[in-house]
């Protein structure tokens, strides 16, 4: 409680200038009461001289009713506040993994960097020496030492970049709106090419067919092996989130939100209704068909009825799902001899849904209609995806090499030796079997 030693009003009595018993070395304070702003503006001169304090505080109140009139916050407002009252108004209507993600990056970023700024003042060269610090964070910066560091954190990718320029966009959005700030500064992402970026964070990997194939035969005896270090609900877990996203190229955050009601049937097709709070908001997803003896084995183990409210994946005890099992994941996919692809970057529940795609394209599936199922851009599709693309123009590619090649043999055959008769398939036969050996999905038998 404030014990007031000497108290004089001015301006008009809308500021109280005053020194607090409690105060060690009599520094006057100012009480200020402005004009159209609810409650008072309290703050310290920092002299212990009347006249000085004086002149101070009509400076100050003049500096607040000029803020009033620009329709500016009166208090200064740290970034940690800003930051704290956004993550619980500003983002409950996303999903609880992009809370999650928005928390963990806003406390090893935003506030290791902006944490006492005020908010106010942050202006676009604050911003670029964010970026300069952020892209350095992991190798020079305050990550280099850190015990919890990954072995393959380094600079931030390219979509990493763009991921969390789209947060700080949302979050001064929020900001202007609440009237903490009255302009937004840029957040241009620095000039960056793909080489620069780091490739082990930009590359998509997916699986080929035969390692489908080859994770599916050992997963199904996995999936019932005990293992005093992994329960076997969650081995099921694992097991039918891997064929869910196989089949229908849903995003995991997708999938963790998916309800049986979200499950339909609709023109003799099972769709999956996506929901808002996903990443990119509600559209419909038309899985591949060997997904409803899936969901079906997976309601029958869970004892579900269709079309209940209750998610379709979640944890043991009913609730959502905050422990899946990525490390057990993990071993299972070395276990089958998938855990990485031909570059060595480590294949994720992530890598299924670019299994999908790729599988899709191949099949001859044009890349407006998958982007549209998968909720993402015909930009992304290509830019991505284009390992599909000669594949597709196989035919054109080959044309006449068959009859090349067979003339080179011939004439570069020794008189003494016979020559190597051709096989009898066909050029247009060859192509036919390894394109149709590319795309066949994987085949195996579900027993309820």
């Amino acid at each position: 409680m404030v014990r007031y030693l000497d108290k004089h009003f001015l301006e008009g009595g809308n500021v109280l200038l005053f020194q607090d018993s409690r105060a060690v070395r009599g520094i006057w304070q100012g009480r200020f009461k402005v004009p159209g702003v609810k409650g008072y503006v309290d703050k310290s001169s920092g002299t212990t001289d009347f006249g000085a304090a004086c002149a101070w505080a009509s400076e100050f109140y003049f500096e607040l009713r000029m803020r009033v009139r620009n329709e500016q916050p009166v208090k200064v407002v740290t970034f940690r506040k800003a930051f704290d009252r956004w993550l619980k108004e500003g983002v409950i209507n996303l999903s609880q993994d992009r809370q999650t993600l928005h928390r963990g990056i806003g406390a090893r970023y935003l506030l290791g960097y902006f944490s006492d700024f005020n908010v106010e003042l942050i202006n676009d060269d604050d911003m670029e020496g964010y970026w300069n610090w952020r892209d350095t964070y992991w190798t020079s910066g305050p990550g280099a030492n850190d015990p919890k560091k990954r072995k393959d954190s380094g600079t931030p990718s390219v979509a990493t970049r763009r991921m969390e320029r789209g947060l700080l966009t949302q979050m001064w959005g929020f900001f202007q709106r609440k009237k903490l700030v009255k302009t937004i500064p840029n957040f241009p992402l620095p000039t960056m090419t793909r080489a620069e970026s780091d490739p082990r964070t930009s590359r998509r990997p997916h699986l080929e067919p035969h390692e489908i194939r080859q994770l599916f035969d050992v997963m199904d005896e996995w999936v019932n092996t005990e293992d005093p270090l992994s329960r076997t609900y969650q081995r099921h877990l694992i097991k039918y989130a891997i064929e869910i996203v196989y089949y229908s190229g849903l995003r995991p955050g997708e999938l963790f939100q998916l309800r049986w009601s979200d499950v339909r049937v609709q023109n003799g097709h099972v769709t999956l209704q996506i929901r808002e709070t996903t990443k990119t908001g509600a559209r419909v997803c038309v899985p591949m068909p060997e997904i409803e003896p899936v969901l079906r084995g997976l309601r029958e183990w869970l004892g579900d009825e269709e079309g209940s409210e209750k998610l379709i994946l979640r944890a043991e005890k009913g609730g959502p799902i905050k422990n899946f099992g990525f490390k057990t994941m993990k071993k299972l996919m070395d276990l089958a001899g998938v855990g990485v692809d031909g570059d060595g970057k480590e294949r994720t529940l992530y890598s299924f849904r670019h299994t999908y795609i790729t599988e899709r394209l191949l099949a001859g599936v044009d890349a407006y209609t998958v982007a549209r199922n998968c909720g993402t851009s015909v930009e992304q599709i290509q830019k991505h995806y284009d390992h599909t693309t000669n594949i597709l123009r196989a035919d054109a590619l080959t044309q006449g090499g068959a009859a090349v090649v067979a003339k080179v043999r011939r004439t570069s055959k020794k008189k003494s030796e016979p020559e190597e008769p051709l096989p009898d398939e066909s050029e247009e036969e060859m192509i036919k079997r390894i394109r149709q050996d590319l795309i066949q999905p994987a085949k195996r038998q579900i027993i309820f």
